[in-house]
């Protein structure tokens, strides 16, 4: 889906109408509880993981299944009446509590290099296979808790699962040579796809603070504690605001908020729409387009020139 369809979903689809986008915002909230758990100096623990299925659905209407354990088999492939024909079989569910307990005491480790130990610990935890639903999306959480937790991605996240989805056959291939135990092929091809998700997202870091600087240019803003240059600071993180939002940023009185917000307007750098019943809101100009140009080329491998799968419209606007 666009970043403007989930912001605008974010923002005002409090009942959850928007299925879709709620699904998307809960993946966000668990990767954002992960890397709450990663900057913690507290050892992981079976909760914390369980805390990251619970984010995932809280709000979905899935909901029923948050932090819930699988207590029957489940399989991936095949036939849903049984796992015949299936591509692969997890352990049995009487065995996945201990598994659990195992892999976060291997989360706490510090004896082997992070990459490494980030892309063990999501294969594990995707052989494991602990919850009915989810488990692609949780295990992918897990890599950005190792990363953050040993120190490598302090300030922003990188886009592995991104690359992943793309190279979607090369990454079940190389899953498939860890679980045959071939672990070496698993762990250059993750290797690989965490060094391209950070390149690409220090370009795209690069190109947001462009951005922004062309927002301070068209708002006139001298002074970067200037209360619009404040707001131009927060707008990657919230695309949409409304006074009382920025007020929130601000600080102060919300007229020097609204005064903010109007000069920003003004000059371009937002533009003015309705969300929901007389919600009167303004979304940053351009940052839209940024995102989904970003997603779109991580979508189209090196030396191709469309995508491999699904991405938001060019345009940025559906």
């Amino acid at each position: 889906m666009s970043h403007k369809r989930l912001a605008r979903a974010a923002y005002v689809d409090a009942d959850g109408r928007d299925e879709t986008a709620q699904s998307v915002l809960g993946n966000i909230r668990a990767m954002e509880r992960a890397i709450e758990i990663g900057a913690s100096a507290s050892p992981i623990k079976v909760s914390d993981i369980l805390e990251l299925h619970t984010a995932l659905f809280r709000g979905t209407r899935d909901a029923h299944l948050a932090g819930w354990v699988r207590d029957r088999q489940n399989w991936i492939g095949g036939s849903s009446f049984n796992p015949r024909g299936a591509e692969f079989i997890p352990p049995p569910p009487e065995f996945v509590a201990d598994l659990i307990e195992d892999l976060a005491a291997f989360l706490n480790r510090e004896d082997l290099p992070p990459v490494q130990q980030a892309g063990i610990a999501h294969a594990q935890f995707e052989t494991i296979h602990p919850f009915s639903d989810g488990n692609g999306r949780v295990g992918r959480c897990l890599i950005h808790v190792v990363l953050r937790r040993r120190g490598l991605a302090p300030r922003y996240v990188p886009p592995v699962s991104l690359v992943l989805a793309t190279h979607a056959d090369d990454y079940i291939k190389a899953l498939t040579a860890h679980r045959d135990a071939r672990p070496v092929e698993w762990c250059l091809f993750f290797a690989n796809t965490t060094s391209v998700a950070s390149a690409e997202a220090r370009r795209f870091a690069a190109k947001i603070a462009e951005l922004q600087e062309e927002w301070r240019g068209q708002a006139g803003i001298k002074r970067r504690d200037a209360a619009a240059a404040r707001l131009i600071d927060e707008l990657p993180r919230q695309p949409v605001l409304n006074v009382k939002t920025a007020h929130k940023v601000l600080g102060g009185s919300e007229e020097r908020a609204r005064l903010a917000m109007n000069r920003l307007e003004t000059t371009g750098v937002v533009e003015k729409v309705t969300l929901g019943s007389r919600n009167r809101a303004w979304e940053a100009v351009g940052l839209y387009e940024a995102l989904n140009g970003f997603e779109r080329g991580l979508a189209t491998p090196a030396g191709e020139t469309e995508p491999t799968r699904p991405t938001p419209a060019a345009a940025g606007d559906t």
